[in-house]
């Protein structure tokens, strides 16, 4: 039974608290949880007892605490970075020293444990999808009724919701594009951290939306697409990356041309006119291929195989 001291900057993030959740209930084969500690001086004394297999850190931001010369295997999950606009791609900065010594990095997509292997190629890389409870979004098995959003929302109207922290400037330029009859027609509500939406009117936004727009890469959470996808909402955005291998080419649009954002809104309100403004039905393949890459016990069975890797890995570092 291998024993695993997880280490973050934020007990209650939640990639965390799944990582957490699965060892307290098993979900991982023969790995339990030591403890949870949130500095420097709880992995001393944890290290100390000699009863640690593994350290997990599970966000980058708790890398910096990885000890030099680490007597167990390292872990890091590393799901969000920074991305720069400008260059690209994605932006490592002072991440690649510590992450240096870690045994084995996880991250949620190929493309960023890519980026990370050029600049800190040292450790081992893997992919852990998070795990995402597809039911709890599927409306054919958790249906909220549109009333949750009677406060807002206008039956007679096409309802598109918008995932960003704000409007970003291409769905902005975008929207003045539209034709005046699919601006009448048109209902935005803003998914973001501000919304102050409770959980139930996002699910539900999610489930009755013609679809939602998520146009500028670095201004939302990961696991807003993902629930998205779970509802069965068409969903768009800016970049192959955030997808997360969900979405497929066509939900793929321009960064900076606004042309390819109105014109799928106008092709939207034409299906939904089409069908006399009745609400379109959920995604079902979509939410067939977020049950297979990433339902809730899919990531354990990869996170076994991780500390067993990382065991490995920490034991040819100690022999050279």
């Amino acid at each position: 039974m291998k024993r695993v001291l997880l280490v973050t900057s934020d007990p209650e993030e939640a990639d965390h608290r799944y990582v957490e959740e699965s060892l307290d209930r098993a979900r991982i084969p023969f790995c339990t949880r030591a403890g949870t500690v949130t500095d420097a001086a709880g992995i001393r004394d944890a290290l100390a007892t000699g009863n640690i297999d593994i350290l997990h850190f599970t966000d980058s931001q708790s890398a910096r605490m990885i000890p030099v010369g680490c007597p167990v295997a390292t872990v890091v999950t590393v799901n969000e970075l920074p991305w720069d606009k400008e260059r690209g791609r994605f932006s490592i900065g002072h991440l690649s020293d510590d992450l240096a010594l870690a045994d084995v990095i996880c991250c949620e997509t190929p493309a960023m444990g890519k980026a990370l292997s050029e600049a800190v190629p040292t450790p081992e890389y893997h992919v852990v999808r998070p795990g995402v409870d597809v039911d709890l979004f599927d409306p054919d098995i958790n249906q909220l009724p549109r009333e949750h959003l009677i406060d807002f929302d206008d039956e007679s109207k096409m309802l598109v919701a918008i995932g960003t922290f704000d409007t970003p400037t291409v769905l902005v330029d975008a929207i003045e594009m539209l034709p005046e009859e699919v601006t009448e027609d048109l209902n935005l509500i803003h998914l973001g951290q501000e919304s102050n939406l409770v959980p139930e009117q996002i699910i539900s936004v999610l489930q009755h939306a013609e679809a939602i727009l998520f146009a500028d890469l670095s201004r939302f959470h990961r696991h807003a697409l993902l629930h998205a996808a779970a509802a069965g909402c068409p969903t768009f955005v800016t970049d192959s990356e955030p997808a997360l291998r969900v979405l497929q080419d066509e939900d793929l649009l321009s960064s900076d041309d606004p042309r390819e954002w109105a014109d799928e809104l106008t092709r939207i309100h034409t299906e939904w006119r089409r069908a006399g403004g009745v609400p379109r039905h959920p995604d079902e393949e979509l939410i067939s291929r977020m049950r297979r890459m990433y339902s809730l016990s899919t990531a354990p069975r990869v996170i076994e195989h991780v500390y067993d890797a990382a065991g490995e890995a920490s034991d040819l570092r100690k022999n050279h």
